[in-house]
């Protein structure tokens, strides 16, 4: 009966990890996006604030 409950117990154990360290394929491309978001706005900002740094210098 104790074994019985263990092996269901280690087996329970075995699927929790399995689900736990599968990947999100949805959630990282949802962060990838953001990050190219995110970049762009980096990127257009430097566009911006260059010009307006060659007129101080």
């Amino acid at each position: 009966m104790f074994a019985i409950f263990t092996i269901k117990l280690l087996l329970l154990g075995v699927v929790t990890l399995n689900q736990a360290c599968q990947k999100d394929d949805n959630h990282n491309l949802l962060i990838d996006s953001q990050k190219e978001k995110g970049l762009k706005k980096f990127e257009n900002s430097l566009k911006n604030i260059a010009p307006k740094t060659n007129k101080i210098t």
